[in-house]
C-alpha cells in the first residue's frame, strides 16, 4: 500500500533502553522475518524518566506525573485524587503531599519539553525536576519580553525580518551576528552529534545571556540616538537575530516561537509558518568577526 511504501523502513526508532529486548529487537526480528529488510536503521535511546527522588514512576506508588498536569497546572487536591483512582496506596500520596504540597504551577508545554531535551543521552535515569522546568518557563517568560521589547521598537519602522542577513557596521551589531553565527554553528553540530542537550544548551545560553543580557542594553543607546542611519541598521539586525532566534529554538519551543513569529515583521516571500521556515545557516543568516568578539570580551570582563 501507499502507506507502507512510505513508512516502511523508516530511518530513527527513538526509546528507552529499559525495553531494548522487550520491543526493539522484536521489531527488529519481525521487520526481518516478515519484510525482508529492517524496520529502521538507527535507535535513539533516552534516559528513563523518573521521580524527583530517582526512582521509576509507579501508578501503585503514586509518583506518576502527568505531563499534561505539568503543562497545565494542577492542585494537590487533582493530584491526589488521579493517584488514588490509580490504586495508590498510602505511601504515594504521602509522597505527593510532601514534594508537591501546593501541586503545579501552569509551565506549559515548551517548557516540559525543553527541560527533557537538556539531560544528557548519556543519562540513564532523568530525575524530572520541577524546579528545573520552573527555570525553562522562565526562559520562556524570558524570550516573550525581549520580542515584545524588540516589536515595540520596531513599531512604524520599515524592519522586517529578510532572507538573509542585513549589513553591520556599528559595533554592538556585528557582535550579536557575530555571536548567532556561534549558536547555529553549535546548534547544528550538536543536533549532527544527536546532542541535543547540547544544543538546547547553546540556545539557551545565547538568547538568555547574550541577546536579553547584552545586546538588548546595548542596542538602546544606538536606537534613541540622533543618528538615523545607526537607528535604522540596529533595527533591521534585532529584526533579523530575533526571528532567527525563533527558527533555532522552534523544533525545541514550537508553541511559543510561532506565536511570537506570527507577529514578526517578515518579508513578503515568507512562508505562513515557522514550521515551514528554512533553519538558519551560519553562512546566509549570520558572520563571524572574531575581532569584535575579542573586543567585546574585555568589555564585558571590566563591566
Amino acid at each position: 500500500t501507499p502507506d507502507l511504501a512510505r513508512f516502511y523502513p523508516t530511518d530513527d526508532m527513538e526509546t528507552g533502553y529499559d525495553i531494548l529486548f522487550f520491543w526493539v529487537a522484536r521489531m527488529m526480528m519481525l521487520g526481518l522475518h516478515f519484510m525482508g529488510e529492517v524496520p529502521f536503521r538507527r535507535v535513539l535511546l533516552s534516559g528513563l524518566v523518573t521521580d524527583e527522588r530517582g526512582e521509576k514512576m509507579s501508578k501503585v506508588k503514586g509518583n506518576v506525573i502527568d505531563p499534561l498536569d505539568v503543562a497545565g497546572g494542577a492542585t494537590i487536591e487533582h493530584l491526589l485524587e488521579t493517584a488514588r483512582k490509580n490504586g495508590a496506596k498510602d505511601s504515594g500520596l504521602d509522597y505527593l503531599r510532601k514534594t508537591y504540597p501546593e501541586g503545579f504551577a501552569a509551565y506549559g508545554a515548551d517548557a516540559l519539553r525543553y527541560t527533557l531535551l537538556s539531560y544528557s543521552p548519556y543519562t540513564t535515569k532523568i530525575a524530572l525536576s520541577i524546579k528545573r522546568i520552573e527555570g525553562y518557563r522562565n526562559f520562556a517568560n524570558k524570550l516573550w519580553n525581549a520580542a515584545r521589547y524588540a516589536l515595540i521598537n520596531l513599531a512604524g519602522s520599515p524592519a522586517r525580518a529578510e532572507q538573509k542577513r542585513p549589513e553591520a557596521r556599528a559595533f554592538a551589531n556585528q557582535w550579536i551576528l557575530s555571536r548567532l553565527a556561534v549558536a547555529i554553528e553549535t546548534t547544528h553540530t550538536a543536533i549532527g552529534e544527536y546532542r541535543l542537550d547540547e544544543a538546547s544548551n547553546a540556545l539557551y545560553h545565547f538568547v538568555w545571556h547574550e541577546l536579553c543580557d547584552w545586546y538588548l542594553e546595548l542596542a538602546k543607546p544606538l536606537l534613541a540616538a540622533n543618528d538615523a542611519q545607526q537607528a535604522s541598521e540596529t533595527r533591521a539586525v534585532l529584526v533579523h537575530v530575533l526571528e532567527s532566534a525563533l527558527r533555532l529554538l522552534h523544533p525545541m519551543m514550537p508553541f511559543i516561537t510561532e506565536e511570537i513569529w506570527q507577529r514578526v515583521p517578515k518579508h513578503e516571500g515568507a512562508t505562513r509558518t515557522i514550521v515551514l521556515a528554512p533553519y538558519p545557516q551560519a553562512e546566509r543568516d549570520a558572520l563571524r568577526a572574531l575581532p569584535v568578539e575579542r573586543e567585546m570580551a574585555i568589555f564585558q570582563a571590566v563591566i
